[in-house]
């Protein structure tokens, strides 16, 4: 069934939403004050938006709370093989945590600029 994005007020489909990066966000919560992100200066506008990624700091996936801007603890460990469909997709959105000998993979659910660029390595 499909879901309505708070942020830029499209359609999606939530089973595959995961990773793809098709909407936006930006880095902090609009200063009350000023009605501005510090993140960038853009000026707020409630949410719903028009579909316009240049309103938004980073590429996100598509959510439900337009307030609540994803952070690294919204990671989704998924299994290897939707690992590997992901990596296909958006190898930038999808990273290896190790622990041990254990090895898992983790989906960012946006675009983190302060990261590496570096090339995630695709799951065998």
């Amino acid at each position: 069934m499909p879901a309505r994005c708070d942020f830029c007020d499209r359609e999606y489909d939530p089973a595959s939403n995961l990773g793809r990066w098709e909407c936006g966000q930006h880095s902090a919560a609009p200063d009350p004050d000023r009605g501005r992100y510090p993140c960038c200066g853009a000026l707020h506008r409630q949410a719903p938006q028009t579909y316009n990624l240049d309103h938004a700091c980073v590429r996100a996936d598509h959510r439900i709370f337009a307030t609540v801007p994803y952070t690294r603890y919204h990671d989704v460990e998924v299994s290897e093989q939707v690992a590997r469909e992901i990596h296909a997709r958006n190898p930038a959105a999808l990273r290896r945590a190790r622990s041990g000998m254990v090895s898992t993979f983790l989906v960012r659910r946006y675009e983190d600029r302060r990261r590496t660029r570096e090339e995630p390595s695709e799951p065998k």
